[in-house]
Formats: C-alpha cells, structure tokens, sequence
C-alpha cells in the first residue's frame, strides 16, 4: 500500500489486504492455541503467531528472583476468507507447558494483537 497515496486520496485503509499479509507472517511461525475464557469455557483452536517479548523482568516469589517472559501473540482481523482471531484480556492457554493470561490486546487494521504473561 502506499501511504502516501492514501493521505491524498482519503479513502480507508482495507483491513483485508492488511489481514492477507498478517496472515502470510502468521504461517511462517504458526501454532494453534486453544483458548479458554474466564467461566472456564474452551475456544476451538486458533492459528496464531506467538513471540516471546524482548524485553525480560524480574519477578520474585518465594523460591527467590526469576525471571518472567511474556508472549506477544498476532492474529487477524477482516481476511476476506478467513475467521478473525478471538482473543480477549483475561483468556488463558497453555503454551509449552506454561500457563499464559492475556492482559493486553491491540487491535489494528487487518489484524490483533496480544501480550500475554506467564501465570
């Protein structure tokens, strides 16, 4: 898309060539994720795109400091043949043998996006 063009012509940015290319990004790195809300309901399985956060905290606990990794998940909205992404703050998933929260959600033209942390 040029941008350029659009702020002279004025017309909306399409979300579903912006979802086509979320999409592209999403195969090249995708995993399903099965989603479960807060009353305890399970989502049927999504195709997502999940990147650890690069930045690192610390968290402490008992057990003493650690550290504490979020993921930042990416998903679509408005593809012209494909279903948006249900992704809601509050929805847990498991994902390498953790369990995440969803505490964040961004959407965007033509897609969604997430920061989840570990529980």
């Amino acid at each position: 898309m040029n941008f350029d063009l659009w702020l002279i012509d004025d017309k909306a940015i399409e979300s579903s060539p912006r979802a086509a290319l979320a999409m592209n990004a999403i195969y090249d790195k995708r995993t399903s994720i099965v989603f479960k809300t807060d009353e305890g309901v399970k989502l049927p399985a999504q195709l997502l795109r999940l990147e650890y956060e690069d930045t690192i905290s610390d968290m402490s606990s008992d057990a003493g400091l650690g550290s504490e990794r979020k993921l930042v998940l990416f998903g679509i909205r408005g593809h012209s043949t494909l279903p948006d992404n249900d992704i809601a703050e509050g929805y847990r998933f498991t994902y390498q043998f953790h369990e995440y929260t969803v505490y964040s959600v961004i959407t965007t033209i033509g897609e969604i996006q997430a920061i989840a942390e570990f529980v």
